[in-house]
């Protein structure tokens, strides 16, 4: 079974709560402004902008992206630790489902904060639910496993940490997914930030750290941690300035 169609099964469109809770964080975007959804696979969070604004897809998996071509306004391939848009073009984005933090190291998710920022015009909006914690490193071996109502099993393992610092650390890490129809599992190098060193990365980045959420949990409001680990909702914005790296 491919892995993207067991994936979707798994994380389908956002129920009413979850779009509702991105559509409450995004609604300074205006009507007819363009948003961003980095990592967008096959379009799962098409449907959270609020209505009126242009949304653009943006993967870097082509498996991914042809499936969400109809779903968005355009669908583009590309990397976000590059990103193949101009300056300023979007007034907000939205990266769900751990994105960032497959930029696999502590640079890497530093050039993509900064990616995001250069593509936000002054002001912009940046939502994205990432993995973070106090002790990174700590994850290591850590497996977390959730039971679907229709016999679907989803298991995230962390395995060796590969590298860590003051930043955050760098873990292999790896989803199985069991169906009724079949199975498939991926491995990949995540990088979990540190909380404490959250703020600091986002700024360096040009990004100024307004909340953090627990998931879907807008009563959470919060600049302390709703968590130790693993998953929080950070909503930043994009300084007047960019700062040159």
């Amino acid at each position: 079974m491919r892995f993207a169609d067991a994936f979707e099964r798994i994380f389908p469109a956002p129920d009413a709560e979850e779009a509702g809770f991105y559509g409450a964080l995004l609604r300074g975007v205006p009507a007819g402004a363009r948003a961003l959804d980095l990592g967008c696979g096959r379009g799962r969070l098409a449907g959270v902008f609020p209505l009126g604004v242009r949304a653009t897809g943006c993967d870097l998996g082509a498996d991914w992206l042809a499936p969400a071509a109809g779903r968005y306004s355009g669908a583009v391939l590309g990397d976000m630790r590059g990103l193949p848009f101009r300056d300023g073009i979007f007034r907000g984005a939205v990266s769900g489902l751990l994105v960032l933090n497959h930029a696999g190291s502590a640079e890497g998710f530093l050039t993509a904060l900064r990616e995001c920022a250069r593509i936000l015009a002054p002001g912009g909006t940046l939502v994205a639910e990432i993995a973070a914690a106090r002790a990174p490193r700590s994850l290591q071996g850590l497996a977390e496993t959730h039971e679907g109502a229709d016999g679907a099993r989803f298991h995230f393992r962390y395995a060796d940490a590969l590298a860590s610092d003051e930043r955050g650390a760098t873990l292999r890490a790896g989803i199985d997914i069991d169906l009724p129809e079949g199975s498939a599992s991926e491995d990949f190098d995540l990088f979990v930030p540190a909380l404490g060193a959250l703020p600091g990365t986002l700024a360096e980045a040009g990004l100024a750290l307004e909340a953090l959420f627990a998931p879907h949990d807008l009563s959470s409001r919060t600049l302390e941690p709703p968590h130790d680990c693993l998953r929080a909702v950070l909503l930043a914005r994009r300084g007047a300035t960019f700062p040159v790296p």
